[in-house]
């Protein structure tokens, strides 16, 4: 293998391919890149055997061939070559990575023990960049960290009506968004969980105006961006019936400005030391109290007009699931109805349903 190539491009195509790297190495082999040379084009592969991106960039193709290279050396030696046509060449167990007079050899590990990757062939289904990254953004902060929790490691993705509906939890809070730009996604028959890690590595990468998308046979997520391709892994379990934790009414009703609730929580939530706050709201008539209190801080108390229908009520909330639900919302004011402190409460803003969030309260 012989190639020569443009630093800068080359460089572009390693930082989107390194974020699918194992870098715990339990296996050797998946902490590299495969770099695959031919007819005018060097292909980069890499895999956690859960997120696979492959992406092309075309080169002087010397001599055809391919090489298994360390991804954080290699990508870390080539960020500090000048900027300038570099050299690669595979020769003697090493590749070899020259420019001018500077020069520099990387052991290789045997390219055919990297594990087989098949290019997905079939049709796609086109979306808008900007609003697949809406998909992701107003759901994924719901999903469970928790690796116990594997079906809700992910966003669950299904058909619905008229729509495609995107829906995480981690069993505290729910969120669900609603796209009405399609309808299904191309190879999709049933409802499918995007592992977390993935959606990540896709917003990591950037793109075009337009994504192309599919469901390989229930298996795999297949994003295609531009000259990259992401293949991620789908999670095998089933996800749980969301609908059955939606309340079908509430009878304690609020409608507040977004925007001074939302600043009124992060000041309640500021003199917490720890990750876990609780941030109260005593709502009475047309009047809400956000409340907090930390006995070796101190404490915060404010009062905010609101439109109210429904009895007094006074209910706990984890402050970092308020602060990323309202930030997610995108309008004026946000609605929310309760039942009792036990219940879970609702979130929606300007009394558009097609983003929805659910939180369940906090003991008092």
């Amino acid at each position: 293998m012989e190639i020569t190539i443009d630093k800068r491009n080359l460089l572009i195509e390693i930082s989107k391919a390194i974020g699918a790297t194992e870098r715990k190495a339990t296996m050797p082999i998946l902490s590299n890149v495969l770099l695959k040379a031919k007819n005018g084009v060097l292909t980069i592969i890499a895999t956690d055997l859960e997120v696979t991106i492959i992406t092309n960039i075309t080169c002087t193709t010397v001599q055809e061939g391919q090489a298994a290279v360390p991804a954080k050396k290699f990508y870390d030696y080539i960020r500090e070559l000048p900027e300038s046509t570099i050299t690669i060449k595979k020769e003697d167990g090493f590749l070899e990575i020259r420019v001018g007079k500077i020069a520099g050899r990387l052991k290789v590990l045997q390219a055919e023990d990297f594990p087989k990757v098949e290019e997905y062939k079939n049709g796609f289904t086109k979306i808008q960049y900007y609003q697949f990254l809406k998909m992701i953004d107003k759901t994924i902060y719901a999903t469970s960290i928790d690796e116990v929790k594997y079906s809700l490691n992910g966003v669950y993705v299904e058909k619905s009506t008229d729509c495609l509906r995107c829906v995480a939890t981690d069993s505290h809070r729910l969120s669900l968004y609603d796209y009405e730009g399609i309808t299904t996604i191309e190879g999709m028959n049933k409802g499918v969980i995007i592992p977390r890690k993935g959606l990540l590595e896709i917003k990591k990468i950037g793109g075009e105006s337009e994504l192309e998308i599919a469901i390989e046979k229930n298996k795999n997520f297949i994003v295609k961006n531009g000259n990259t391709t992401v293949q991620i892994r789908l999670l095998d379990y089933d996800f749980p019936d969301y609908k059955s934790v939606i309340p079908a009414e509430t009878k304690i009703n609020i409608k507040i400005k977004k925007d001074l609730l939302m600043s009124a929580v992060k000041r309640a939530q500021s003199i917490y030391q720890e990750k876990i706050s609780r941030v109260v709201f005593n709502i009475e008539k047309d009047l809400l109290t956000v409340e907090s209190n930390e006995p070796d801080i101190g404490e915060v108390r404010e009062e905010l007009e609101i439109e109210y229908s429904g009895t007094p009520i006074k209910i706990g909330f984890n402050g970092r699931y308020l602060i990323e639900s309202l930030g997610a919302m995108e309008g004026e004011f946000v609605s929310i109805g309760l039942n009792n402190e036990q219940s879970a409460s609702t979130f929606y803003v300007d009394d558009n349903k097609k983003h929805f969030n659910l939180i369940m309260p906090m003991r008092m």
